[in-house]
C-alpha cells in the first residue's frame, strides 16, 4: 500500500491529520478547493453521523500535477472516490479508466470512485443535482423552486463542465420546450447543442451578446459559469484575476493581476478590484439595466453557492424576480456522489442503501450548511 503521504507530495495544501489515521479516504480535487468547497464540511459530519472511519479532505492540485495525483489515489487502496471541481472535471478524463454512461454523454466527471483493484470509474451528479435542486425542496415543509419544467424554455450560460451536466438533464426535463445555450466561445456552445439534440431538438446556441435579449422570452435562466464565484482563479506566470463582483449576463475583462506566493489574499483581492473597477462598473450597469427589461415571471438560477447572494442573484432579486443560488444543486449533488457513487458498496454491504437513508443524507448535509 502506498502511503497517504504520496497524496501530500501532490497537492500544495497540508493535509489534515485525519486524513491518514481514518481507515477510509474521500474528498475533493480542484485548483485550489480548500480555499472555498463546502464539501468536506457537509461530507464529513454524514460520514461522522453513519458511523463510518473516514474522513474527505479538500486536495489543492496544480494542473501539472493532475497525473500524478491520479496514479497517488490509484495505488492508496484506502481512497473511496473523490469528487471533482473546476477546471479539471474534462481534463481529469483521459486519466480515468472507465467512464458511466451519463458522464461519457456529458463529456464531464464531478465524481470518481475507486473500486477495489485500482480502477478509476467517473461519473456525472451535476445535472441530476441541479434538477433535483429546482423541483425537489431540500426540507418537508418547502416548496419546490419550480413545480414544472415540462414545456419551459430555458436560458443555460456557460457549457463548461457543470453546463454540460446541466444541459442535459434540462434537455430531457422541458421535453417540448427549448433550450438556450449561450458561450463565450461558439464552438463549444455549437457543439453542447449537437450533442443534446438527440434528448431535445429544440437546443439553440446564443452569442453571448444576445443573453440579455434572450433572457426577456424564456422562463428560467440558469448560470452555469464561475463567474460571481467568490475567491481568484489562477492564471498563468502567477497572474490571477477575480469574477466574484462581475454579472455573467454581459461580457466582462477583469484585470489580471501578480499575486505572489503567500500573499496576503485581502491585498490580492484590493488589487484585483482596484484594477478592474471600471469594467466591473460598466458590466453591472449593463446587467442592472437589462435585468429591468426581463419580465418579473423569469426566475434565476446561480450555481455558485459562495457567495450565496451573487452579483446576478441580488440584480434578479431586486428588480423583483425569484431567485435560488447553487447551495441546493451542491448538497443534491454531493448526495448523489457519496450515496449513489462513493460510500455505495458500503451502504449496499450494511443494507442501507435505500430511500429513507439517502433523504437522511440530505436532511443532515442541509443541516450542518
Amino acid at each position: 500500500m502506498v502511503k497517504t503521504c504520496s497524496l501530500q507530495d501532490v497537492v500544495t495544501n497540508q493535509l489534515d491529520a485525519r486524513a491518514t489515521s481514518s481507515q477510509w479516504l474521500a474528498g475533493i480535487v480542484g485548483e485550489n478547493p480548500s480555499k472555498y468547497a463546502k464539501s468536506p464540511s457537509i461530507w464529513n459530519p454524514v460520514l461522522q453521523a453513519i458511523g463510518l472511519d473516514a474522513f474527505y479532505s479538500p486536495f489543492d492540485v496544480a494542473s501539472a500535477n493532475l497525473a500524478a495525483f491520479v496514479e497517488a489515489v490509484r495505488q492508496d487502496q484506502r481512497m473511496k472516490g473523490f469528487s471533482v471541481t473546476m477546471p479539471y472535471k474534462t481534463a481529469i478524463i483521459p486519466l480515468l479508466d472507465e467512464l458511466d454512461g451519463r458522464a461519457k454523454s456529458i463529456g464531464a466527471v464531478n465524481v470518481v470512485v475507486r473500486r477495489k483493484d485500482g480502477r478509476l470509474v467517473g461519473a456525472n451528479t451535476d445535472g441530476s443535482g441541479g434538477l433535483a435542486s429546482l423541483t425537489t425542496p431540500l426540507s418537508a415543509e418547502g416548496e419546490p423552486f419550480i413545480r414544472q419544467l415540462q414545456g419551459s424554455r430555458v436560458l443555460l450560460i456557460g457549457s463548461g463542465g457543470a453546463g454540460k451536466a446541466l444541459a442535459w438533464y434540462l434537455a430531457e426535463a422541458i421535453g417540448a420546450g427549448t433550450l438556450y445555450v449561450a458561450n463565450r466561445s461558439r464552438s463549444s456552445g455549437d457543439e453542447l447543442c449537437r450533442s443534446i439534440r438527440s434528448v431535445n431538438p429544440t437546443a439553440v446556441y446564443v452569442e453571448s451578446n444576445a443573453i440579455g435579449i434572450t433572457a426577456r422570452k424564456v422562463d428560467l435562466v440558469v448560470n452555469a459559469t464561475t463567474v460571481g464565484q467568490s475567491g481568484v482563479r489562477l492564471l498563468t506566470e502567477g497572474r490571477v484575476i477575480c469574477l466574484e463582483p462581475y454579472s455573467p449576463l454581459v461580457n466582462s475583462n477583469p484585470a489580471q493581476v501578480r499575486a505572489a506566493a503567500g500573499q496576503d489574499p485581502r491585498s490580492v483581492y484590493e488589487a484585483c478590484y482596484r484594477d478592474s473597477l471600471l469594467d466591473i462598473q460598466n458590466n453591472n450597469l449593463r446587467s442592472a439595466s437589462l435585468m429591468t427589461q426581463v419580465p418579473a415571471s423569469v426566475r434565476f438560477l446561480d450555481i455558485v453557492y459562495s457567495p450565496l447572494e451573487t452579483t446576478l442573484l441580488r440584480q434578479a432579486r431586486l428588480s423583483g424576480h425569484q431567485t435560488l443560488n447553487g447551495k441546493g444543486m451542491n448538497i443534491c449533488q454531493a448526495a448523489d456522489a457519496l450515496f449513489h457513487w462513493v460510500f455505495q458498496s458500503h451502504f449496499e454491504e450494511a443494507g442501507r442503501y435505500e430511500t429513507t437513508t439517502y433523504r437522511s443524507i440530505v436532511e443532515r448535509m442541509c443541516s450542518v450548511w
